[in-house]
């Protein structure tokens, strides 16, 4: 048990294992929802929470890098983000 002017970050302590050990007894449960809920929550605290993996292939894989740069360029003059580079046609003497 806690003293009676204990300091915060024990009571926080002595609270958080009160709850781990509630949640151990819940996992014994009889009642199957409450004992994977418990299960679960034990899992998330200790192990982390569950995270979807998702393999992603770029659709311009193996493209040569000459034509990924043109693609790119390209596609940044069209949105407006650079202008459209001169030739030497455009140059005047």
């Amino acid at each position: 048990m806690l003293e009676n002017k204990a300091k915060p970050e024990d009571i926080l302590e002595f609270a958080a294992s009160l709850a781990a050990a509630r949640l151990v007894t819940e996992v014994g449960s009889t009642h199957a929802p409450t004992a994977m809920d418990a299960a679960k929550q034990i899992l998330d605290r200790t192990q982390g929470k569950a995270v979807e993996r998702i393999a992603q292939v770029h659709k311009f894989e193996g493209l040569p890098e000459d034509q990924l740069d043109s693609l790119i360029k390209s596609r940044a003059i069209e949105a407006g983000l650079i202008g459209k580079p001169q030739s030497d046609d455009d140059v005047e003497a």
